[in-house]
């Protein structure tokens, strides 16, 4: 449960579990495969464990599964970023319309502890040619710093500037209608709440070049702001 006070967002209720136990096994590929779902097919896990409850619009979708009942155990969805943030990953590289996000990877509380590494390494080669970055973002407000992206050799790209983080009925929603951009008054008249301003981590990866996916420094843990739980 959340508390929001003068001073920032508190606590009353432990976290609901933000990714897989590092206390299970690991999978392997014979007990686990990684393959394309639709967006339809990522929806319960995504609105179930991810801390932003929702799926958007996705480009594409992959789930880790377990082979023997075929249960998903992890989901990463992708769709290309906004126009700012693909100019910004893209610089010097490649051009901002060969950059793909990766906007949602969450796991089943019982997934195997390697369960997001091993699906972003395969969904990263099944990606088609085209996309030669793949971007995404760590959000702080959420307590999470990319732990997985770091495994995964993404490059840290430092912090985005800080954003408001709004809440309704416990969910963080966007700001963003369409093409439109809710100001302040038009997110309290539909009964949000404004949580927090934080940063946004960014990771690139890029698929053509093994010097750009050497360890770089990292983001330090930080305490969390959104509340998982609700």
């Amino acid at each position: 449960m959340l508390t929001l006070t003068p001073g920032g967002a508190v606590h009353s209720a432990p976290l609901r579990q933000r990714g897989p136990d590092p206390d299970r096994e690991q999978a392997t590929a014979r007990e686990f495969e990684v393959r394309a779902i639709t967006a339809r097919e990522a929806r319960p896990l995504i609105e179930s464990w991810h801390y932003a409850r929702g799926v958007g619009h996705l480009t594409a979708a992959f789930a880790l599964h377990r082979r023997d009942c075929g249960s998903i155990v992890a989901v990463a969805g992708f769709n290309p970023p906004s126009l700012g943030a693909a100019k910004f990953m893209a610089a010097g590289i490649c051009t901002h319309q060969e950059v793909i996000g990766l906007s949602r990877l969450c796991y089943h509380p019982q997934a195997p502890r390697n369960a997001g590494s091993m699906l972003l390494a395969a969904s990263i080669r099944t990606l088609p040619g085209r996309w030669a970055v793949i971007s995404t973002y760590a959000d702080e407000a959420a307590g999470v710093i990319g732990t997985t992206y770091r495994a995964g050799n993404f490059r840290y790209m430092g912090t985005s500037a800080p954003r408001a983080v709004w809440l309704r009925r416990g969910v963080q929603v966007s700001t963003q209608r369409g093409g439109h951009t809710l100001t302040h008054d038009e997110m309290l008249e539909e009964g949000c709440q404004l949580l927090a301003r934080a940063r946004m981590h960014r990771y690139r990866y890029w698929r053509a070049s093994p010097e750009e996916r050497r360890l770089t420094p990292y983001p330090e843990p930080h305490p969390v702001l959104l509340n998982v739980t609700s």
